[in-house]
């Protein structure tokens, strides 16, 4: 996968994000709703039909801080039949699973920065992918350079 479509496909998930209201498709549960009943484990299919084009989905749109049913900044970019994870915040794996999507599908990745809050769920989607007769066999992983900095303690 070369640089130039994955800095391409970053810029398409900026300008979506960034346009309108989004909803992350992490599944809200507050902290009462310890049982499940039969409405909640019919899940929403989302890739269950292939696009055309583009489909943009946002997988997490949470904060550093950890909170209870929301996924920490994650988005999939799928174009036809390849999808394109940028960043991989907590809950990431587990929310893709919910929406349909096994981690084995996911062959392209790309962090928009290194803090715990876009990578922290990359062990995960790397270990979950690889399981299996069909897991994936190749992971190809960008990371946008930034300028040095330093940190003083």
């Amino acid at each position: 996968m070369s640089r130039k479509i994955l800095l391409f496909v970053l810029l398409i998930v900026m300008l979506i994000s960034g346009c309108g209201q989004s909803k992350s498709a992490s599944v809200d549960k507050k902290p009462h709703q310890d049982k499940t009943d039969s409405s909640q484990t019919n899940t929403t299919r989302v890739f269950e039909t292939v696009p055309n084009g583009f489909r943009v989905v946002i997988v997490g749109s949470g904060n550093p801080k950890t909170e209870v049913g929301h996924g920490a900044p994650s988005t999939l970019v799928q174009f036809k039949d390849k999808y394109f994870l940028v960043d991989s915040g907590a809950n990431t794996t587990s929310t893709l699973l919910k929406l349909g999507l096994p981690a084995e599908k996911i062959t392209n990745m790309l962090f928009t920065h290194q803090h715990v809050d876009h990578n922290g769920d990359f062990w995960n989607l790397f270990i979950d992918g690889w399981q299996g007769p069909t897991g994936r066999r190749s992971l190809n992983l960008s990371v946008l350079k930034s300028k040095s900095f330093m940190i003083q303690l």
